[in-house]
């Protein structure tokens, strides 16, 4: 398992919104115009996605 300060990095799907689109470079599975769900990332990858996607809304999925 890996490490992140400390915490165990888990990865997790989410729900991501964004009413002005939605970001490139990433496979989203499920994609429509202004949402999908994520492949499965860790803290450290949805908070880079957060912070080069102004705006960007997310919901964590259950396991």
């Amino acid at each position: 398992m890996r490490v992140e300060n400390g915490r165990p990095l888990t990865k997790q799907r989410y729900l991501v919104v964004n009413p002005t689109g939605l970001p490139t470079g990433l496979q989203f599975s499920d994609r429509h115009a202004t949402s999908a769900l994520t492949p499965a990332l860790t803290p450290t990858d949805l908070q880079r996605l957060r912070a080069t996607n102004p705006g960007l809304e997310t919901l964590a999925l259950g396991e």
